[in-house]
């Protein structure tokens, strides 16, 4: 195939669905850091330089991630046309589906924000117990002084045990690749969505907007633990929404909730709040919308961020992501 420097991060498979009239053809993006709106082809959004491409050494670049996601797409279309008209997909057709809507979860850049923080606070949390152990400390100084042929300061073992200990005076800068690993998790995730019951939700009034982390999911907030967290998909009150257009939405609960349904005013605003609040940076809706505008605004900040408690620094070092490559820290 074609060098495809441009790649979709939210796939036109979607986000053709959320074209809409004037201009004709064209998907509103509603920013949630500043409120600025703009219309686009569905070709032009929801697109970055790269995104999957892992550079090599020579400049070339590998696009293996990038064919793995058209192939997924192309297998998907017909499912997904058949779901926007309420036929529920069964067998290998639901288990096609299931693959397309997990890779939808991880592939976002919301989802590679997540998973370089968890690995930097990994990383952080491992240089603090080095940094608060004195014989793993010595076995590091050590092994930094046979590598450099000689023998530290005891200023420099100073600073080097107070930036392990306290990291938030520096910034850990993470190659692109060590997100990439994250969309392995789709593996796990798409037979447990395969095993929910699906249903669609029809807007009786109103639309639907999606976004730049559109598969959103639910819980009920009582089965929330501080420590062990809410069990993700598997809690047995999760109920997962995914917008097929501004007027059907898919959805995906353990409890059989029956036949396919219609939202009122209320229940649509609802949804497209929680789709809001989730949302990384971006809305996406098929027409121009001070209310989408308002809301993209009203919900900047919004989407939750991984939290770490107990072992650990007090704060942690920010972590960012190269679009290039890195090497991986030791």
């Amino acid at each position: 195939m074609s060098n495809p420097k441009g790649q979709h991060f939210i796939p036109r498979l979607h986000l053709q669905h959320f074209a809409g009239v004037q201009p004709k053809g064209h998907v509103w993006t509603y920013t949630k850091a500043d409120g600025k709106k703009f219309s686009r082809m569905p070709e032009e959004t929801a697109k970055q330089t790269h995104f999957y491409s892992v550079e090599a050494p020579d400049g070339s670049y590998d696009l293996r991630i990038e064919e793995m996601l058209a192939r997924i797409e192309s297998t998907c279309a017909p499912i997904y046309m058949r779901l926007i008209n309420g036929k529920i997909p069964e067998h290998q057709d639901k288990m096609d589906m299931a693959q397309f809507l997990a890779v939808m979860v991880v592939r976002t850049p919301g989802s590679r924000k997540d998973a370089a923080e968890m690995v930097g606070r990994m990383i952080q949390i491992r240089n603090y117990a080095t940094g608060v152990h004195d014989r793993a400390f010595n076995s590091l100084v050590h092994r930094i002084e046979q590598g450099e042929g000689r023998q530290l300061t005891e200023e420099s073992r100073t600073s080097l045990r107070r930036s392990l200990i306290d990291p938030s005076g520096y910034r850990l800068e993470l190659g692109k690749e060590w997100a990439l690993q994250h969309l392995t998790a789709a593996d796990k995730l798409t037979p447990v969505l395969f095993q929910m019951r699906w249903r669609t939700i029809g807007a009786a009034q109103g639309f639907f907007i999606t976004s730049d982390d559109p598969v959103v999911r639910w819980v009920e907030p009582k089965t929330w633990h501080p420590i062990y967290g809410d069990h993700g998909y598997l809690n047995k009150t999760a109920v997962v929404t995914f917008p097929l257009t501004p007027k059907v939405m898919l959805a995906m609960s353990w409890e059989d909730e029956g036949a396919n349904a219609f939202a009122g005013r209320r229940g649509v605003d609802r949804l497209n709040r929680l789709r809001a609040l989730q949302a990384d940076e971006y809305l996406y809706a098929h027409l121009d919308h001070e209310v989408i505008r308002r809301m993209a605004v009203a919900t900047k900040g919004s989407r939750p961020r991984m939290t770490t408690e107990g072992f650990g620094p007090k704060k942690f070092a920010a972590t960012t992501l190269r679009r290039g490559r890195a090497n991986r820290p030791s």
